[in-house]
């Protein structure tokens, strides 16, 4: 194993690219790495395979004790389609992590499922608790994608949001 991550990241990245269908056997005789980086850009290298070969692992990697992971963990399960990416993202709207909120609200921004415009704005008013904006700007994002009828009622109590960033986002 090199020392570096990047480096390892890259060997991982290029052994997909090579041989994608021997990909997973290879990582079936790898432990996990060390680094946290190297398993997320491990996590984006599955949300390229089919997926067959890529959810059982991404799957596995959804509890990884490193939250910085799972931003990565759920982009790959949106893009391969898991069938309980839905749920999934629900739960991961009400983790403690901002930075995980914002990435469960953004990819339920994309699928737009219709029970998560309650969760979101849930999310939202949670959020207001939070030490930074990510979260509550990434609901405010997806809600916007659902159009003005639902995202309204949020987007006017963002407007008195104490982060700046925030209240443009809502008059944007």
């Amino acid at each position: 194993l090199d020392p570096l991550p990047p480096i390892r990241a890259a060997a991982l990245r290029s052994a997909a690219a090579l041989a994608p269908s021997e990909f997973v056997a290879v990582l079936s005789s790898l432990d996990p790495d060390p680094h946290w980086s190297v398993r997320a850009a491990l996590a984006d290298i599955l949300g390229t395979l089919t997926p067959e070969a890529g959810l059982p692992r991404l799957t596995s990697m959804l509890n990884d004790p490193d939250q910085r992971v799972i931003p990565s963990v759920l982009r790959s399960l949106v893009k391969l389609k898991a069938p309980s990416v839905e749920t999934i993202l629900l739960d991961r709207l009400k983790a403690d992590d901002p930075v995980v909120r914002a990435a469960a609200a953004s990819a339920l921004g994309e699928l737009r499922p219709a029970q998560a415009v309650q969760a979101l704005a849930t999310a939202y008013g949670a959020g207001r608790l939070d030490p930074n904006y990510t979260a509550r700007a990434a609901v405010l994002a997806a809600l916007a994608n659902y159009g003005a009828p639902v995202a309204c009622p949020v987007l006017r109590a963002a407007l008195a949001d104490k982060d700046w960033a925030v209240r443009l986002r809502a008059a944007l």
